[in-house]
């Protein structure tokens, strides 16, 4: 399978901004609630601080956000049920199969935050189809950091779109952490304002397992999930946001975690009274890789294979 680009054709794609904003500071809310709120904007022991987001990092994408569903939209969950696994032809499809191994995969771009507390290359220690993937590693004892393949979204039909990544995990931090593997965001219409849909997983008050978070400079709310990433495995990862109608759904192995699914709000917000209303900005940036907000005991070590983005599901690709 080669890489396919699809651009759509509503619009040309954007220039590739940055990623990973800088997360602020706040107080604690909840029964021992910990996710981004709480966090300063230096790393951990050693640490630098994280560079803020600038204009430059996100203006530059497309899209406009969706303000209603316009009837029975073909790319909600209820209809998400015909899948064959094959992303040939959509709006992104990489096997990584045509990289150099030790090289950065060629089509996206890298973003390692603060330089030096990660790697991102081409790798053929595993992967889940043929002989390439992407090895993903960041260190202990920091907070803030990522390590992240991106690429800009091009006006979104309905601001909505699927994804799909084998993903394979060493370990995953303690349950105080919160990290995120699937980051799409951008600014509100006619501000400076960027807004983030995550799936990740780690914080209290959950005990560890997967979460989705929304995050806004005023923002930042969790929904936990009762199941944990399976460890030391390839796992099928899927995903739909929905921007038209503020929704979340997220697919392990090919069946939907019900906990996990986000209809315009979920469990509780730790920053920003009143703020649990989950409206999703324009999609402009998608990052997948692994961020954590909080210092990690552990360092990550991860591979991705197989990515699809398209406005319909893709479903799990066949075994190798």
């Amino acid at each position: 399978m080669k890489f396919t680009w699809a651009i759509l054709a509503l619009a040309a794609c954007s220039t590739n901004p940055a990623t990973a904003p800088t997360k602020g500071s706040g107080g604690a809310g909840g029964a021992n609630a910990t996710t981004d709120a709480g966090m300063s904007n230096t790393g951990g022991s050693g640490g630098a601080s994280v560079p803020p987001v600038d204009a430059t990092d996100l203006a530059a994408g497309g899209g406009t956000g969706g303000t209603g569903d316009g009837g029975d939209s073909p790319r909600d969950s209820a209809d998400a049920v015909t899948t064959t696994g094959a992303c040939t032809g959509a709006i992104a499809c990489d096997d990584f199969e045509s990289n150099t191994a030790g090289a950065a995969p060629a089509m996206w771009t890298v973003d390692i935050r603060p330089a030096g507390t990660g790697t991102l290359q081409i790798d053929t220690t595993r992967a889940y189809s043929g002989t390439k993937s992407v090895h993903i590693t960041l260190v202990a004892n920091r907070d803030h950091i990522n390590s992240f393949i991106t690429r800009p979204l091009s006006a979104l039909p309905n601001n909505t779109f699927y994804g799909r990544m084998m993903m394979w995990v060493m370990a995953t931090p303690a349950r105080n952490v919160h990290w995120d593997n699937i980051r799409a965001q951008g600014f509100f219409p006619g501000t400076m304002t960027d807004g983030q849909y995550n799936y990740g997983g780690g914080p209290v008050p959950g005990d560890g397992g997967l979460f989705a978070n929304y995050w806004t400079p005023s923002a930042d709310c969790w929904k936990n999930s009762k199941t944990h990433m399976p460890l030391a495995q390839w796992n099928c990862i899927e995903w739909l946001y929905d921007g038209a109608k503020n929704e979340m759904h997220y697919w392990l192995n090919g069946e939907e975690l019900a906990d996990m699914a986000v209809m315009q709000k979920g469990d509780g917000c730790i920053q920003g009274a009143g703020a649990n209303n989950w409206r999703a900005p324009p999609f402009t940036k998608l990052s997948l890789g692994w961020y954590n907000a909080q210092t990690s005991p552990i360092p990550i070590d991860m591979w991705m294979d197989d990515v699809g983005i398209d406005t319909k599901r893709i479903g799990c690709p066949a075994a190798p």
